[in-house]
């Protein structure tokens, strides 16, 4: 009996375990930041790299751009000055 119950929880840890959200899958921002102490900035430059997902509800770049422009003009932020871009860059493979 105390076998079976054992093996009752386990199997039942082990279950709510599989539940757990996949953090992979949702949004994120990775920053990277260089400070120098020495002086005060008037002007703060931010990198931000859009990145297609290999998944099946893929986002081409050119949407990922527009929702980024979105969101910024959302913030007030006056995209025509204040943003601009610096680099493409692909790893496309084909195999």
């Amino acid at each position: 009996m105390r076998i079976i119950f054992t093996l009752a929880i386990l199997f039942f840890c082990v279950k709510t375990y599989g539940q757990e959200k996949n953090f992979i899958d949702q949004p994120h921002l990775e920053t990277n930041a260089k400070i120098d102490t020495l002086i005060i900035p008037d002007r703060i430059f931010i990198t931000i790299i859009l990145n297609e997902a290999d998944s099946k509800n893929k986002k081409s770049t050119e949407e990922l751009e527009k929702t980024l422009e979105k969101a910024l003009k959302n913030l007030n932020i006056n995209t025509e000055k204040d943003l601009s871009l610096l680099d493409y860059s692909s790893d496309f493979k084909n195999c």
